[in-house]
């Protein structure tokens, strides 16, 4: 994805004041790690809309701590999902992940937290982490899935540092500072980023 498209889905994410997840914890300082010993960096799903002219969806997530972005395409029941939960709207009947979040409670599960863990041939893996009494739980997910759960249940999402040191689009390259005025940003630093998508996978 090239770094307009980027600006426009950020510029479409501010215009209509899409609220980005408070994540639980955010104010922990302890490293993250994933299950391979990677360190991971909290972040927040910014939005999830329609790139212009595909009709696919993509999730930006951004870091909670920094200016980077990490898109990520999924499918358009996850997207719309998300989009609900961001929004905080149900539907009359539960949609899949309604219905995730009821089975968990039934069995006494608590989700913790969720992870965006690898990016391997091209595909996004994630992980859920919950908690059952006293015992510990880590499912493989898809990271659509995982995120939709995290912002219905507000508990933190965090991505492996490497997969935002490979994928992860600079804000300051697309979009200026709040401190710096108005510039246009140049398309020569991001001509690499002028390939397939890296993808949930779940779009596959």
């Amino acid at each position: 994805m090239n770094a307009a498209i980027v600006a426009f889905l950020l510029a479409a994410s501010a215009a209509a004041g899409a609220p980005a997840t408070p994540p639980a914890g955010a104010s922990q300082k302890a490293t993250e790690r994933s299950k391979t010993g990677e360190p991971m960096a909290l972040m927040e799903v910014r939005d999830v809309i329609s790139t212009p002219g595909t009709g696919s969806f993509v999730v930006l997530l951004k870091e909670k701590h920094g200016r980077r972005i990490v898109p990520i395409a999924i499918g358009p029941a996850e997207g719309l999902a998300i989009q609900m939960r961001l929004n905080r709207q149900k539907a009359p009947r539960p949609l899949t992940h309604d219905l995730l979040d009821r089975v968990m409670a039934a069995l006494g599960a608590k989700l913790v937290k969720v992870h965006v863990e690898a990016l391997r041939d091209q595909v996004f893996l994630g992980r859920l982490f919950l908690m059952q009494g006293k015992r510990s739980l880590d499912i493989d997910s898809r990271p659509s899935d995982a995120m939709a759960l995290a912002v219905g249940s507000g508990v933190p999402v965090y991505c492996a540092r490497n997969v935002i040191a490979e994928v992860g689009i600079e804000l300051d390259q697309i979009m200026p500072p709040d401190d710096k005025p108005a510039e246009p940003a140049p398309l020569s630093p991001w001509r690499e980023l002028l390939k397939p998508q890296p993808q949930d996978d779940d779009t596959l």
